[in-house]
């Protein structure tokens, strides 16, 4: 999909979260949003994405990475910020170092804290 595409999508995301969803149920969307299997003490995964808790979000976040081996991307939800950030890159380092998924965590941060600056 298209990153506008999928920028529609995380906005959709953040609908269902807040009982609002113009797509789908809610009950149906936070299916999709909903932890499933818990993965350690702090994170779960469910349908895609790993559901945790973050300061900077006021509770819940919903983290989604991946890679088709050329390209790369990350989403962080924030529901109670109603904040989605969604970092893509045309790389793929591939390496023990994970240099593509340093770069994006970095970008995402910075991304963070600019837009949650400007919602507060």
């Amino acid at each position: 999909m298209s990153i506008a595409s999928w920028a529609k999508f995380l906005q959709e995301v953040l609908r269902v979260e807040s009982g609002t969803p113009t797509i789908v149920s809610t009950s149906a969307g936070r299916e999709t949003t909903s932890a499933i299997t818990q993965m350690d003490e702090l994170d779960s995964y469910g349908l895609g994405w790993v559901v945790t808790s973050r300061v900077w979000a006021n509770g819940k976040v919903l983290v989604h990475s991946g890679t088709n081996t050329v390209n790369s991307s990350v989403a962080w939800v924030a529901p109670a910020r109603n904040l989605a950030v969604l970092a893509v890159t045309n790389s793929f380092d591939g390496t023990e170092a994970e240099r593509t998924w340093q770069a994006l965590d970095a970008l995402s941060a910075r991304l963070i804290l600019f837009y949650g600056e400007i919602a507060d």
